[in-house]
């Protein structure tokens, strides 16, 4: 930890940052958010200060050398690759959801496609519809249904 006095001009120097996510599994929500002292940061989510009024789980998404914009230029990706993995992205004040998507550019949003998520626990990919099951299944049902009116010509004819 830095002992060194940062005042006002602490946005303009580079100071590792970490951009950390409170995720709220019961809600497939998540907050993303950017601190230089991160147990400081969890414990002021935690407080009455904080205003987190449901139970959250606290994940270190990655630390960062930089300054305080190119950090929330960081969080806005992160935030882009929250909505790509399916969660939804609060804002502040507390429980506002946002949309990042509608304000990144293709250029934004693949960049945050190289982002590695972390959610804390184990991935599990996601049910996929069987499409191609299904595709499958309709043509065989089709073809029989176009077949057998030809068929029972030939039978009974």
């Amino acid at each position: 930890m830095e002992n060194k006095k940062w005042n006002r001009s602490q946005k303009y120097h580079k100071r590792t940052r970490y951009l950390y996510a409170l995720f709220f599994d019961n809600e497939q929500a998540v907050y993303i958010g950017q601190s230089v002292d991160l147990k400081k940061r969890w414990a002021q989510h935690r407080s009455k200060v904080g205003k987190w009024n449901r139970s959250f789980r606290p994940v270190e998404l990655a630390s960062y050398d930089m300054t305080q914009h190119e950090a929330e230029a960081m969080e806005e990706l992160w935030r882009c690759k929250a909505v790509q993995s399916g969660w939804r992205v609060f804002g502040l004040p507390p429980g506002i959801l946002i949309n990042p998507y509608r304000r990144a550019g293709l250029w934004k949003r693949w960049k945050a496609r190289k982002l590695v998520w972390k959610t804390g626990r184990p991935e599990v990919a996601p049910a996929k519809f069987p499409w191609k099951g299904l595709g499958i299944g309709l043509g065989v049902m089709m073809g029989v249904s176009a077949a057998l009116p030809w068929a029972a010509s030939l039978v009974s004819g």
